[in-house]
């Protein structure tokens, strides 16, 4: 019995020396995991080895790219709980960024943000497309296609691959109409000496609008809905058939307001010519044609004040 007590003694203290080795040995693994993530929090949040340094834009083109990099550096200039700074790679937020520069930039349409390890963030912009150019109050808007003005006169796109963009002026009162206000009457009307006389008095009433239009026509601001998107559509239609005439090339058009539904087309040779938005676009320019070919000659042309095409197949000019 005494053997067998002296045994269990042995063995129990045995197991106490093996239960605190492994205690120990915890212990030690305990500190080496503080160590490695003291280590790792240190490397990756409090070092410059994952501060964005480079800030990589592709696709703007009416966005400026230091206005864009402007932007991202100032929203990634601070720091959390004071101590870790927000330019950090893993803790740079996507969504916020995108939401700035969305309330920044109008011109933005999509934006995608990518993490290049360790110090990148590439920009991915797609611009809405500037379909018309819409002066009003002798300032210009770039409209999208649903007629919302996105981007100012002084954006990039004024010089966008030399491209021109189809330019509207926006008009309470067009001195030129008074020329027309009696059109059913047709070229009939110029050749009246009294008629012409009237046409005088019209023409001093219109000098008075100038200052009355400026208080009622607003300004436009950025956002807005400028025109609806039939009418812009319209003024595409009719400048492209307008580009297959080659007699006649237009400078700019000109519109009372969307409203009216009236659109003048002004050539190089200052013709201007009447076009309607509640007809059909091709049909009117198709009359337009037919118009030049068989009433009037290529000398008459340039000579014209102005072609009426919105009553119906029924053309007047002067």
């Amino acid at each position: 019995m005494w053997t067998i007590r002296k045994q269990k003694k042995f063995q129990r203290q045995k197991y106490d020396f093996r239960r605190k080795k492994s205690k120990m040995a915890a212990n030690y693994r305990k500190i080496i995991v503080v160590f490695v993530l003291a280590v790792f929090f240190n490397v990756f949040f409090f070092s410059d080895i994952f501060r964005i340094e480079n800030i990589q834009i592709s696709g703007n083109q009416g966005a400026e790219k230091n206005d864009i990099k402007n932007i991202i550096s100032s929203d990634l200039s601070g720091y959390y709980a004071g101590i870790i700074a927000e330019d950090n790679i893993f803790l740079v937020n996507k969504k916020e960024i995108k939401e700035k520069l969305f309330v920044e930039f109008s011109e933005i349409e999509e934006l995608k943000i990518k993490k290049v390890f360790p110090k990148t963030l590439k920009i991915e912009i797609v611009e809405k497309i500037p379909f018309v150019f819409w002066c009003r109050l002798d300032e210009c808007y770039y409209l999208d296609n649903d007629g919302i003005a996105f981007a100012t006169e002084e954006t990039g796109y004024k010089n966008l691959n030399n491209k021109k963009f189809i330019k509207i002026i926006e008009e309470l009162e067009i001195k030129e109409e008074a020329l027309g206000r009696s059109r059913t009457i047709g070229e009939e009307y110029y050749e009246n000496e009294s008629k012409k006389n009237e046409i005088e008095n019209l023409h001093r009433e219109d000098q008075k609008i100038e200052q009355e239009e400026k208080m009622i026509l607003e300004k436009i601001n950025i956002n807005d809905q400028v025109s609806d998107q039939d009418f812009v559509n319209f003024v595409l239609e009719v400048d492209s058939e307008m580009r297959q005439i080659n007699s006649l090339k237009i400078k700019y058009y000109k519109t009372k307001g969307t409203k009216t539904r009236q659109l003048i087309a002004y050539t190089d040779k200052n013709v201007r010519i009447y076009f309607n938005a509640i007809s059909s676009a091709k049909l009117q320019v198709e009359y337009l044609k037919e118009f030049l070919s068989k009433a009037i000659s290529k000398n008459e042309i340039n000579t014209m004040k102005y072609i009426y095409l919105e009553s119906g197949n029924k053309i007047f000019y002067k």
